[in-house]
Parts: C-alpha cells; structure tokens; sequence
C-alpha cells in the first residue's frame, strides 16, 4: 500500500523520505522490519496561480507498516515543515467522484 506526503517542502531527497519512515519500519520482537519498496517525488504546478507544489509518494511493504505510518508520522517536521500524511488510494476515470 502506498503513503501520501502531502507538501513536502521543494529540496527534500529520496533519502531524507526514507529516514523519515525508519523509525517505523523497524521491527517488533515477533515482526519482520518493514521496508521502502519505492519513493516518488511529485510535482504538481496550479495552473491558476502558477505555483508548485511538491508531494511524496512511497510504497510500503507489510499492512502494520502503512497503518503505524500513518499512526506514529501525524504532526512530524520533514526538512523543517509539517507535513500530512494520509493513505493513497488510485483512482481511476470510472471511480473518480469529482467526474460524476
């Protein structure tokens, strides 16, 4: 399951991201360590105001990762900015609810 970085700010590295989740994604006493499977930078331009914005995407190998993720990473500074954390879901043309 993939994980949202909402506004990251515009000189953060694949790296800086995956430290980020390291203290997650270390393992419990009857758990595997859970791991990165990839890390996306996205840049997305308004086209109305002309500004950039940029926002992470990555990839999380075991289900317990992606929900202490989302649990444990809430109000946490990455390169001196909050950022918002949420689940990613894929949408698709035909379950987009802003299409209908």
């Amino acid at each position: 399951m993939n994980v949202f970085l909402r506004r990251i700010p515009a000189n953060t590295k694949h790296s800086e991201i995956s430290e980020f989740f390291a203290p997650v994604l270390k393992n419990g006493f009857f758990r595997k360590s859970g791991r990165v499977l990839n890390i996306e930078i996205l840049t997305l331009r308004d086209t109305r105001t002309g500004t950039i914005e940029y926002h992470g995407l990555v990839a999380l190998d075991p289900e317990w990762a992606v929900q202490r993720a989302l649990n444990e990473l809430k109000d946490r500074r990455l390169n001196g900015r909050y950022v918002v954390v949420r689940p990613y879901y894929h949408r698709s043309w035909y379950n987009d609810p802003r299409q209908h």
